[in-house]
């Protein structure tokens, strides 16, 4: 059992905590067993488990048994699920040509980016683009919030500059979510393929991107609030975008 903090895993498993070292080691950590399975089901293999309960689900991969008083503080869990493991980092073809994209401009909430990417599974988005101001995908609490989308499409980071130029595609039509001013939702009918930017919690799209945007969409309600929160918003356009494409298909 390993009982001692200064053990060389724990210190790895601390480390893996902060983003530099995720992006420098190439590795990030999992602690919800809904996530490790989905990242097994989808071809990926732990590089190491660390548990503190004896865990049905995890005994072909030969967890290393762990004192729970070291173990539980790693995670930000509110309920510590009894586990830990290191997955080696995605490495996506960042070349591929995906026919739905939602890009990401600023979301710095980890649990938004998350929900937005489950989102996205389920309504046949293949890609994320995110901008270096984004949160990380491959936070604990982003990796939750997706609950496995996060290994079923392909999160790709990008400079600013580089997404501007990957928007410029003309063969591509450029959606922008807008809080105002936009064509209403219920009127658009995606063309394929398309890229769907969802901006900051705070500011909204930053000018830069606003301008490859070809149409920009505002989702009709009442007007009680003045904005809904940024991965709700997603979900309602991405269904509606899902359900389009399929009723021409």
């Amino acid at each position: 059992m390993i009982s001692s903090p200064g053990n060389p895993a724990i210190k790895t498993l601390k480390k893996l905590k902060h983003r530099k070292y995720r992006r420098r080691m190439k590795q990030f950590l999992v602690d919800d067993a809904d996530v490790f399975l989905e990242a097994v089901k989808a071809g990926h293999r732990p590089e190491h488990v660390y548990a503190c309960a004896n865990l049905p689900f995890l005994e072909e991969f030969y967890p290393a048994e762990v004192k729970e008083s070291l173990l539980a503080p790693i995670s930000d869990m509110a309920s510590f699920s009894g586990f830990i493991a290191i997955f080696s980092s995605i490495e996506p073809e960042r070349e591929r040509e995906d026919e739905r994209v939602v890009v990401l401009d600023g979301v710095q909430d980890p649990a938004n980016v998350g929900a937005i990417l489950r989102c996205a599974v389920q309504f046949g988005v293949t890609a994320a683009w995110l901008d270096d101001d984004c949160a990380d995908p491959f936070s604990l609490r982003a990796l939750r919030a997706a609950k496995g989308g996060t290994f079923n499409l392909t999160p790709m980071r990008f400079s600013k500059q580089e997404l501007e130029l990957k928007l410029n595609a003309p063969d591509r039509t450029v959606y922008a979510a807008d809080t105002r001013g936009g064509e209403a939702l219920n009127l658009i009918t995606p063309e394929l393929p398309f890229a769907l930017i969802m901006g900051s919690e705070g500011s909204g799209i930053s000018e830069v991107l606003r301008e490859q945007a070809d149409i920009r969409i505002t989702i009709p309600g009442t007007g009680a609030i003045e904005s809904l929160n940024v991965a709700v918003a997603a979900g309602i356009i991405l269904y509606h975008f899902n359900s389009k494409t399929e009723e021409k298909h």
